[in-house]
Protein backbone atom coordinates (compact mmCIF):
# COMPACT_ATOMS: atom_id res chain seq x y z
CA UNK A 1 0.00 0.00 0.00
CA UNK A 2 1.32 3.32 -0.48
CA UNK A 3 0.44 7.09 -0.15
CA UNK A 4 0.06 9.17 -3.23
CA UNK A 5 -0.12 12.86 -3.39
CA UNK A 6 -1.75 14.18 -6.63
CA UNK A 7 -0.76 17.72 -7.84
CA UNK A 8 -3.30 19.92 -9.05
CA UNK A 9 -1.80 23.34 -8.43
CA UNK A 10 1.60 24.52 -7.68
CA UNK A 11 0.17 24.99 -3.91
CA UNK A 12 -2.21 22.30 -3.65
CA UNK A 13 -1.93 18.66 -3.65
CA UNK A 14 -4.88 15.86 -2.99
CA UNK A 15 -4.17 13.33 -0.39
CA UNK A 16 -4.60 9.96 -1.53
CA UNK A 17 -4.04 6.01 -1.34
CA UNK A 18 -3.15 3.03 -4.04
CA UNK A 19 -5.46 0.20 -2.87
CA UNK A 20 -4.28 -3.42 -2.46
CA UNK A 21 -5.50 -4.19 -5.78
CA UNK A 22 -3.79 -0.86 -7.63
CA UNK A 23 -6.31 1.28 -7.29
CA UNK A 24 -5.60 5.42 -6.53
CA UNK A 25 -8.72 6.55 -4.48
CA UNK A 26 -8.09 10.67 -3.30
CA UNK A 27 -9.81 12.39 -1.06
CA UNK A 28 -12.45 14.17 -2.29
CA UNK A 29 -12.06 17.15 1.20
CA UNK A 30 -8.55 18.16 -0.05
CA UNK A 31 -10.24 17.92 -3.54
CA UNK A 32 -13.25 20.48 -2.80
CA UNK A 33 -10.93 22.61 -1.06
CA UNK A 34 -8.17 22.84 -4.07
CA UNK A 35 -10.75 23.49 -6.55
CA UNK A 36 -13.43 26.10 -4.83
CA UNK A 37 -9.97 27.51 -3.41
CA UNK A 38 -11.87 27.15 0.55
CA UNK A 39 -11.02 25.75 3.83
CA UNK A 40 -11.77 21.99 4.88
CA UNK A 41 -14.71 23.44 7.11
CA UNK A 42 -16.45 24.41 3.56
CA UNK A 43 -15.77 21.33 2.16
CA UNK A 44 -17.50 19.32 4.47
CA UNK A 45 -20.48 21.33 4.66
CA UNK A 46 -20.93 21.37 1.19
CA UNK A 47 -20.15 17.77 1.12
CA UNK A 48 -22.97 17.11 3.34
CA UNK A 49 -25.09 19.36 1.27
CA UNK A 50 -24.17 17.35 -2.36
CA UNK A 51 -25.44 13.81 -0.71
CA UNK A 52 -28.89 15.05 -0.44
CA UNK A 53 -28.72 16.43 -4.36
CA UNK A 54 -30.43 14.56 -7.02
CA UNK A 55 -26.99 14.37 -8.90
CA UNK A 56 -25.45 12.67 -5.85
CA UNK A 57 -27.89 9.27 -6.01
CA UNK A 58 -25.86 7.99 -8.83
CA UNK A 59 -22.62 9.61 -7.92
CA UNK A 60 -22.73 7.90 -4.30
CA UNK A 61 -21.92 4.10 -5.79
CA UNK A 62 -17.74 5.64 -6.67
CA UNK A 63 -17.17 6.63 -3.25
CA UNK A 64 -14.75 5.07 -1.00
CA UNK A 65 -14.53 5.90 2.82
CA UNK A 66 -10.94 6.05 3.76
CA UNK A 67 -10.23 6.20 7.42
CA UNK A 68 -11.62 8.89 9.81
CA UNK A 69 -14.93 8.58 7.76
CA UNK A 70 -12.96 10.72 4.98
CA UNK A 71 -14.67 10.12 1.77
CA UNK A 72 -12.19 9.23 -1.44
CA UNK A 73 -12.78 8.44 -5.28
CA UNK A 74 -10.66 7.67 -8.29
CA UNK A 75 -9.78 10.47 -10.64
CA UNK A 76 -13.10 9.26 -12.98
CA UNK A 77 -15.06 10.34 -9.58
CA UNK A 78 -13.23 13.38 -9.05
CA UNK A 79 -14.08 14.45 -12.46
CA UNK A 80 -17.55 13.55 -12.47
CA UNK A 81 -17.45 15.85 -9.16
CA UNK A 82 -15.88 18.86 -10.81
CA UNK A 83 -18.87 18.99 -13.18
CA UNK A 84 -21.42 17.94 -10.28
CA UNK A 85 -19.55 21.73 -8.31
CA UNK A 86 -20.08 23.85 -11.42
CA UNK A 87 -20.15 27.38 -10.45
CA UNK A 88 -18.44 26.68 -7.12
CA UNK A 89 -15.41 26.05 -8.76
CA UNK A 90 -12.95 28.51 -8.78
CA UNK A 91 -12.88 30.22 -12.47
CA UNK A 92 -8.90 30.09 -12.62
CA UNK A 93 -8.33 26.49 -11.13
CA UNK A 94 -11.39 24.96 -13.18
CA UNK A 95 -8.79 24.93 -16.52
CA UNK A 96 -5.93 23.50 -14.84
CA UNK A 97 -7.72 21.17 -13.05
CA UNK A 98 -9.29 19.72 -16.33
CA UNK A 99 -5.79 19.75 -17.96
CA UNK A 100 -4.15 17.73 -15.41
CA UNK A 101 -7.40 15.04 -15.17
CA UNK A 102 -7.04 14.83 -19.39
CA UNK A 103 -2.77 14.26 -18.82
CA UNK A 104 -4.00 11.80 -16.43
CA UNK A 105 -6.59 9.96 -17.85
CA UNK A 106 -3.46 9.53 -21.58
CA UNK A 107 -1.40 7.97 -19.27
CA UNK A 108 1.00 10.71 -17.80
CA UNK A 109 1.62 10.38 -14.00
CA UNK A 110 3.94 13.06 -13.26
CA UNK A 111 1.41 14.49 -11.18
CA UNK A 112 1.61 12.17 -8.73
CA UNK A 113 3.86 11.45 -5.95
CA UNK A 114 3.78 8.28 -4.29
CA UNK A 115 5.60 7.10 -1.28
CA UNK A 116 5.18 3.25 0.19
CA UNK A 117 3.96 3.08 3.27
CA UNK A 118 5.93 -0.14 4.04
CA UNK A 119 8.40 -0.02 7.17
CA UNK A 120 10.50 -2.65 6.43
CA UNK A 121 11.17 -0.93 2.94
CA UNK A 122 14.81 0.81 3.85
CA UNK A 123 14.23 2.55 0.47
CA UNK A 124 11.74 4.87 1.90
CA UNK A 125 13.97 8.31 2.47
CA UNK A 126 12.00 10.78 5.03
CA UNK A 127 14.23 13.55 3.75
CA UNK A 128 13.72 13.19 0.27
CA UNK A 129 9.72 12.54 0.81
CA UNK A 130 8.84 14.33 4.41
CA UNK A 131 7.08 13.17 6.52
CA UNK A 132 4.49 11.35 4.64
CA UNK A 133 4.50 7.91 6.40
CA UNK A 134 2.45 9.84 8.91
CA UNK A 135 -0.25 9.99 6.55
CA UNK A 136 -0.76 6.25 6.29
CA UNK A 137 -2.57 6.25 9.09
CA UNK A 138 -5.54 8.65 8.08
CA UNK A 139 -6.22 6.16 5.07
CA UNK A 140 -7.52 2.50 4.75
CA UNK A 141 -8.39 0.92 1.37
CA UNK A 142 -12.01 0.15 0.65
CA UNK A 143 -13.29 -3.52 2.38
CA UNK A 144 -14.17 -5.73 -0.84
CA UNK A 145 -17.08 -8.18 -0.61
Amino acid sequence: MSVVLLKLLDDGTVTGMTTRDGMQVFSLYDFIKIVCQKNELYAKRLWRQLKCTSDFTEFSLNITMLKHKTPGMTIMGLQRLLYILNKRVDVHVRPIVEDVFARYMSGDTSMLIEADVDYNNTLFNTKIHGNLLSLHYNFEPPKTN
